[in-house]
């Protein structure tokens, strides 16, 4: 089976994409799959992606070795194991990339990854969507999952969002089940121009996603029974549904 790769992405800033990453990331081992999770979040101050997996926010990744011209080594040193099968490969200092450059970093990083053996899924954070190495990105991953939290901007956004790409779906994160606001922008969502692209999956409003990032854990390892990680489950079989239907439609058209 081939490994699928998924770039994760917000419509705006701050909508959890480093939360959502890693939980899909570490919830691939719960159904015996390998994956990694990358992060490609250059526009992030803080970078919390490593957070969440107990690594120091500036440990050796992959710009760093960019940078040192060691990226085409064989047994990258930027590839860290976490547990069981899951693995992360950190962004690391990246003040430094030519962000002009943006394509041939993203071709760069795409190849080293299709280049890792045995990986199911590669969740890759991507920060913002319409950013520089982000753009560069969306051809050549799987899936593009762009998320977005219902609040007093989302009508707007909803008016002025660029077209979604054909392999481009949208999830609302950090639902609040005791918001009407929030289920009037949901119904807003279902009858706008995106609803084909809509997914059915939604991330609940849950505290325990805060206290996994306390605890330096994804939300699935930290209280897989929690709301917000039940969600991000039913979240990973969806996305898994949605690669193997185009997997199979490819298949039939290829026949």
């Amino acid at each position: 089976k081939l490994m699928k790769i998924v770039l994760v992405q917000g419509i705006n800033g701050n909508v959890g994409t480093s939360s959502v990453s890693a939980g899909l990331a570490h919830a691939c081992t719960l159904i015996d799959k390998k994956s990694l999770v990358v992060d490609a979040n250059l526009k992030k101050a803080e970078p919390q992606l490593a957070t969440f997996f107990n690594l120091e926010k500036d440990s050796f990744g992959w710009s760093d070795a960019l940078l040192q011209q060691t990226f085409d080594k064989n047994s990258p040193s930027f590839v860290y194991h976490y547990e069981n099968q899951c693995y992360l490969m950190p962004l690391g200092k990246a003040q430094d990339l030519d962000l002009s450059k943006s394509n041939a970093i993203a071709d760069k990083l795409i190849f080293k990854l299709k280049q890792l053996q045995k990986l199911d899924y590669i969740f890759i954070d991507g920060g913002i969507r319409g950013n520089e190495l982000g753009c560069s990105l969306t051809d050549k991953v799987d899936l593009v999952l762009s998320l977005l939290k219902p609040d007093g901007n989302s009508a707007f956004r909803l008016n002025y969002m660029d077209p979604l790409l054909d392999h481009e779906f949208l999830l609302i994160n950090d639902f609040n089940l005791k918001s009407k606001l929030n289920y009037d922008l949901k119904d807003l969502y279902q009858v706008s121009p995106f609803k084909a692209q809509l997914l059915k999956s939604t991330i609940t409003y849950d505290e325990c996603m805060l206290q996994s990032l306390i605890r330096q854990m994804p939300i699935t390892k930290y209280l897989p029974i929690s709301a917000s990680s039940l969600d991000i489950q039913k979240l990973l079989f969806e996305l898994i549904l949605i690669l193997d239907g185009e997997k199979a439609q490819s298949d039939n058209g290829n026949d």
